[in-house]
């Protein structure tokens, strides 16, 4: 279902269409960068009413201080 259409269900049910939220999961395909996963929430962020994310960093990062530099990366770039 668009997600005009879901706000609309909301609204008709009488709920407040602007509570009905939603969190974007992105999942990096191997090969792919800690840049674009940053990119893509970015883009997501302008292109859509989605204000939350979920960055999977299985094949972004290889250990917990990767991992945390992988978070640090994307949330210097959002």
């Amino acid at each position: 279902m668009p997600w005009a259409d879901l706000r609309a269900a909301a609204a008709a049910a009488g709920r407040p269409a602007d509570a009905v939220g939603a969190v974007l999961r992105v999942n990096p395909k191997p090969g792919e960068t800690v840049a674009d996963a940053a990119a893509l929430v970015r883009r997501a962020g302008t292109d859509t009413d989605v204000d939350h994310a979920f960055v999977d960093l299985m094949y972004l990062a290889d250990d917990t201080d990767s991992a945390l530099e992988a978070v640090e990366e994307i949330l210097g770039a959002v």
